[in-house]
């Protein structure tokens, strides 16, 4: 994300999200049915729960997503898919794949991040290094 996308996000994120999608909605289709359905039916990875199939249709199309829950309900779970499976998604069509997580503490960050590098072992994915 460039600095004139990020303070444009921070002045309005509403506005923001209504933008045109960085990832267009075939792709975002594509992470779920190709990577995360199809691992989780081998049992490499746990199957999606309706609320998070809910959740990850329900930002096809948008820029920007919010995912809210008390704690057990699997959104790092979700998170971290979303984001393993559309990286092997990108790299599959040799297209970079930026994602920005945000949470109230570090440790949550933590959490999805260590999550995504799980999943991406689960499905035979070499680990990016940033």
């Amino acid at each position: 994300m460039n600095r004139d996308a990020l303070r444009a996000f921070l002045k309005d994120p509403s506005a923001f999200a209504k933008e045109p999608a960085a990832i267009d909605a075939k792709r975002w289709r594509a992470a779920r049915t190709d990577v995360a359905v199809p691992a989780a039916q081998a049992g490499g990875i746990a199957a999606l729960r309706p609320a998070q199939e809910a959740a990850w249709t329900g930002f096809e199309g948008s820029r920007l997503g919010l995912v809210l829950g008390p704690p057990g309900t699997g959104k790092t779970f979700v998170l971290a898919l979303m984001v393993a499976s559309n990286l092997v998604i990108a790299r599959r069509a040799d297209l970079r794949c930026r994602v920005l997580v945000s949470a109230f503490t570090k440790t949550a960050i933590s959490n999805v991040l260590e999550k995504v590098v799980e999943i991406l072992i689960a499905l035979g994915e070499d680990i990016p290094v940033v």
